[in-house]
């Protein structure tokens, strides 16, 4: 079976037997567990083995301990294999399977790390999920590919991995602006090849605005205690609660959404100048929801991707089915 896993610092997101996307946080924690509930809620992804932990949705609400990488080296991290193994149980609840599994790495670590990773995915995992039966699953091959090549594959190539958009487009150079948790990538393509002096990677995404929000909040609600999760929900909501009073927080928001569209705008700028030579620039990551509409404003031919959360994945996936790439 040829799948795609696509672990980022803040969600980590996959494709499963069925073709289908599905996705989680980007944490683990501590294996605790509610004791009461009356809505039949689901202590969530519980790994016995190879590591004993909590994984995704309920860790920052139930564990005692959790745990969320923003550092290059998590990769080499137990909590990024628990990450991995916990996708692979939403991948399938096989009891063996054999997998061809591409994957990526933020553009400025690909041509460092890419090696290490596909040597790390490599060969068998056994795991254990709580509440059913350990899994086998060899991982055959591994295609390591820089990020946001995902999202240009997601809409280069049909569900085949056959060429599913017009000759132009294939070679013509085609900018990526994929705006992540912690990172913005910039990548040009140009006939399935990356044009690698006009790609780059700066230190700024979605939690960079997070956390101006929430430093303002610190002086506008200073008894405010706000978990990460609900802190993104406030974000998308545009207001939180504060002693029973709604308080509003778009100004906040608008602000912090300037400071971040200005630091991506200027890098973009200073990589392709006014992009007047690219064919299409694509707009994709949890980021473009966003900031996605700020950034077409800035370049005609720019667009959003398809459901930019799982653009890079489902390019991934679309990449293991292409004829020829397994060799």
């Amino acid at each position: 079976m040829n799948t795609a896993i696509d672990l980022g610092y803040y969600k980590t997101k996959g494709i499963d037997t069925g073709g289908q996307p599905f996705s989680f946080p980007s944490i683990t924690g501590t294996p605790d567990k509610s004791r009461f509930s009356l809505n039949g809620h689901d202590n969530g992804i519980i790994l016995t083995k190879p590591y004993h932990k909590l994984v995704g949705e309920n860790v920052e609400d139930q564990s005692l301990f959790a745990v969320r990488w923003e550092d290059r080296d998590w990769i080499r991290t137990d909590d990024y294999a628990a990450l991995l193994y916990a996708a692979m149980s939403e991948m399938t609840t096989s009891f063996h399977i054999n997998v061809n599994l591409v994957t990526g790495l933020p553009v400025r670590f690909y041509e460092q790390d890419r090696d290490y990773l596909r040597d790390r995915l490599l060969g068998q995992h056994q795991l254990h999920r709580e509440g059913r039966k350990p899994q086998t699953i060899n991982i055959n091959r591994v295609k390591v590919v820089p990020q946001n090549v995902g999202a240009y594959l997601s809409v280069a190539l049909d569900d085949r991995g056959r060429q599913a958009v017009d000759a132009d487009f294939i070679s013509g150079r085609v900018g990526v602006i994929d705006i992540g948790s912690l990172t913005t990538n910039y990548l040009v393509m140009s006939k399935f090849t990356e044009l690698n002096q006009e790609s780059t990677s700066i230190e700024a995404g979605g939690w960079k605005l997070a956390r101006q929000v929430r430093q303002a909040l610190g002086g506008l609600c200073p008894d405010l205690t706000i978990k990460d999760h609900e802190l993104m929900g406030a974000i998308r909501r545009g207001f939180v609660y504060y002693y029973g009073q709604r308080v509003d927080l778009a100004d906040i928001i608008t602000q912090a959404a300037d400071n971040l569209e200005a630091q991506i705008i200027a890098t973009a700028r200073d990589r392709w100048g006014k992009g007047a030579h690219l064919h299409t620039i694509l707009i994709t990551g949890g980021g473009a929801l966003l900031l996605g509409q700020r950034i077409l404003r800035h370049f005609p031919h720019a667009r959003l991707v398809d459901d930019p959360v799982f653009a890079n994945v489902r390019g991934y996936w679309k990449l293991g089915q292409r004829p020829g790439v397994w060799g």
